[in-house]
């Protein structure tokens, strides 16, 4: 006869309650085999059942038998899986980069491939080598089968497909990946994600740069004099400066841009569809963050702390991790910054000509004008340059070699030697416009001198005189488009 007032617990899965509630309690026993409350045992069952719960993850199939197919897929939709099936094993790579699934379902015979080829291959890449890779195969596929563990395969599978085994294998290694690819993901002082993480995630991200010709910066943030703070101060300070620093780098970053701990004493940023401008900007707050945030030792003791960073740009260096990486880090070493703190510096193609990289190329024969704009891009800790004839310009930008490579030119219109008109046709000509925005500059307020400029290739028109602050405006505009 039921008791009123009793809870009772409903536990799912295998086994039934008894065995449930004689398995919490075998691994509930108090010290020295002291009795366990009632309360402490159901509270026990009930997380078994939790435990044994998986979240619905990816799964794709890749299977030439359509029954077998549509079997596991039927089965594992109704689990709450996200199910793809692919019936030709040609656009397996292609459906891998689509469809990044975290089971990889196989049938032992993929025409020219077997499921155990597919499974050394994973293997062999590092962007999927952690993939669980489940096999399903016939009676009569038994020679694959006992290649299967031996190569790379996770699980075997008989068909016909068990439904019910079916769910649970998946589930289970769902489960298992899941636990290994936490810890392997998350830096535990930082809470970032680990190099391993970051190094899979920023090659997808530049597959994609590389496919469509995006933008790319790679930010790498260094902490200045690491070992001689560690040794003063201790690990544990340490790590609590990097768990902060990696806060900052959080807080200044876009939420969509990739922050993760790289080194013990690096951080690095991936800033997808961002130049190298905007990249500064960002590394310039984040260095003032740190240079000015109240860090302390163990004895709450104030300590200063600095940061450099190191930046480098695609198209401007090829779009691959590990040279984006190089030349970030020899920027860094050929400024200086194991000798000096608190450096930021832009690395430049190693195999393009040297050329002076500036923010803004001022061309204005009036001294008044061009000192002014200087002086406020300046204040604004932009690069500046001036020069005050055409033809020098022309030269400078365009030139069999060119000495300069700014971002932005403001260019004037009525300029001696050669006019700024014919300087722009020089510059479109010789493909400078590709990379450099330009703004001309004229006291006419001429229309059909305007459209000139814009049909040449000018990025704005600004007519003089004019208000600087809002020419600085256009001018960041520029750089950052």
């Amino acid at each position: 006869m039921a008791r009123v007032g009793v809870p009772v617990l409903v536990v799912g899965g295998c086994g039934t309650l008894d065995e449930r509630i004689a398995i919490a309690r075998s691994r509930a026993v108090g010290p020295l085999g002291a009795t366990v409350s009632a309360v402490d045992v159901l509270r026990r069952a009930s997380e078994l059942v939790d435990e044994a719960r998986v979240a619905p993850g990816t799964v794709l199939i890749v299977d030439p038998d359509p029954w077998a197919a549509q079997t596991a897929r039927l089965t594992l939709e109704r689990a709450g899986h996200l199910v793809y099936t692919l019936f030709e094993a040609d656009r397996l790579w292609e459906t891998l980069e689509t469809v990044a699934p975290e089971v990889l379902l196989v049938g032992a015979r993929l025409g020219a491939w077997s499921g155990v080829d597919v499974a050394l291959a994973m293997r062999a890449d590092p962007r999927w080598r952690d993939l669980p890779v489940l096999l399903a195969a016939s009676a009569h596929e038994e020679a694959v089968v006992r290649a299967a563990y031996c190569d790379g395969v996770d699980d075997v599978l008989r068909k016909p497909l068990d439904p019910r085994l079916l769910a649970a294998r998946v589930g289970n290694r769902l489960r298992l990946s899941r636990q290994l690819r936490r810890r392997d993901e998350i830096d535990t002082v930082t809470g970032l994600p680990s190099r391993r993480k970051a190094e899979r995630d920023l090659d997808r991200l530049l597959r994609l740069v590389r496919r469509h010709a995006q933008k790319f910066t790679l930010l790498s943030i260094r902490l200045d004099r690491h070992d001689v703070l560690r040794q003063r101060y201790g690990q544990t300070t340490i790590d609590r400066v990097l768990r902060r620093v990696g806060e900052l780098a959080r807080r200044g970053f876009r939420a969509d841009d990739l922050i993760a701990r790289w080194g013990p004493a690096e951080l690095v940023v991936g800033l997808f569809d961002a130049d190298a401008m905007i990249a500064r900007e960002r590394a310039r707050e984040l260095m003032a963050a740190v240079r000015t945030e109240a860090f302390t030792d163990a004895t709450q003791q104030r300590i200063t702390v600095t940061c450099s960073i190191g930046v480098a740009a695609a198209p401007d260096i090829e779009p691959e991790l590990a040279v984006l990486h190089a030349a970030a880090d020899s920027a860094l070493a050929g400024a200086g910054a194991h000798a000096q703190d608190d450096l930021l510096v832009v690395a430049s193609d190693p195999n393009a000509t040297a050329a002076e990289r500036l923010d803004v190329l001022v061309v204005d024969d009036d001294t008044v004008t061009s000192s002014l704009v200087q002086h406020a891009l300046e204040g604004r800790r932009y690069r500046v340059r001036t020069v005050r004839d055409g033809a020098e310009a022309a030269t400078l930008l365009a030139g069999e070699r060119p000495a300069v490579s700014p971002r932005v030119v403001v260019l004037e219109v009525n300029l001696p030697t050669l006019d700024g008109l014919s300087v722009l046709r020089a510059l479109a000509a010789a493909h400078v416009l590709r990379r450099t925005r330009v703004l001309m500059l004229s006291s006419r307020d001429s229309e059909a001198e305007t459209l000139q400029a814009f049909e040449l290739g000018a990025f704005d028109y600004i007519a003089k005189p004019f208000n600087v602050n809002v020419l600085v405006e256009r001018i960041r505009r520029a750089l950052i488009t």
